[in-house]
């Protein structure tokens, strides 16, 4: 009796602090986020057991996805517009802004959109977290090492092949890495992912996650209800493009991302700029400050 009365002792304390501390809240509820992927992660290995590898995997995912949207610590909420753009079975390349480990979620909704056809391109090091990592193994996910210029070629040529071949759908984040960042809304694309979309003559489709920083942010240590509402935008064909259009087809998706995700800014963030915006800004900052101390 001793003990259960310690137990809901510490329980009712953890949760007065998650309620009024801010700092507390946001730690408690990234150990449980982490947690349930880890659980789930195995279970995923579990279910994959008889075809490891398999996109079709995938699908177990949800598990984690509904505990986190029914689970009352988060009670995350995915609202989506438009993904019938993703609706078709042939191969393409979906491209999306990448805030947090929370697009996850989001990402885990859009291949119930879609079936059993899409993987993503993940970076090598989430292959050993643990049964998290595992489960990205069993369900398909395909892991490139960025460190490795000559693996990473091989890596994509071999998604460029699958989608030929299986009409695969890959999914993928252009700017190479999270942007938690209250001072910019979207980094400069990478080229990976559009000389596969040439190179296999398939689509791209941009899906816009809206902002969601003011909700979920680990530099703010903010981790309140993340409401996320995914975009489909129209398609950019790449048939009849080579290499050479890469940049110009770059501009015009990033552009096109650009302007569908400010809209979706709250007017009390709205100070968010282009990374090169910011990258400019700073320098010039810099260069007035030199300026002055030489007048001085």
């Amino acid at each position: 009796m001793g003990i259960l009365a310690y137990f809901i002792t510490a329980i009712l304390l953890l949760a007065s602090l998650c309620y009024f501390n801010k700092t507390v809240r946001f730690h408690i509820k990234n150990i449980c986020f982490l947690l349930i992927f880890l659980v789930i992660g195995f279970v995923v290995c579990v279910k994959s057991f008889t075809r490891p590898g398999d996109v079709r995997n995938m699908k177990w995912w949800r598990y984690a996805q509904h505990f986190v949207r029914t689970f009352t610590l988060f009670n995350m909420e995915i609202k989506s517009e438009n993904l019938e753009v993703l609706n078709t079975e042939e191969s393409c390349v979906i491209v999306s802004n990448h805030q947090s480990e929370m697009d996850q979620m989001a990402l885990v909704d859009v291949w119930n959109h879609i079936g059993g056809t899409c993987t993503i391109l993940a970076k090598e090091s989430i292959k050993y977290m643990g049964t998290l990592g595992l489960g990205c193994l069993f369900s398909g996910v395909v892991f490139v090492d960025r460190k490795n210029r000559e693996k990473s070629r091989k890596c994509m040529q071999e998604v460029v092949r699958r989608m030929q071949e299986e009409k695969l759908k890959l999914w993928l984040y252009p700017e190479g890495t999270r942007t938690m960042n209250m001072d910019i809304d979207m980094r400069e694309f990478k080229k990976g992912a559009f000389h596969m979309a040439i190179q296999a003559q398939v689509p791209i489709v941009p899906v816009v996650m809206s902002c969601y920083k003011h909700m979920y942010n680990i530099k703010t240590q903010t981790f309140n209800k993340v409401t996320i509402n995914l975009i489909g935008l129209p398609a950019f064909e790449t048939k009849g493009l080579t290499e050479d259009d890469v940049p110009e087809l770059i501009h015009k998706v990033r552009e096109s991302m650009l302007a569908t995700y400010r809209k979706t800014v709250p007017a009390g963030i709205n100070n968010v700029e282009n990374e090169s915006t910011v990258s400019n800004r700073k320098a010039n900052e810099m260069n007035g400050t030199k300026i002055m101390e030489r007048e001085q």
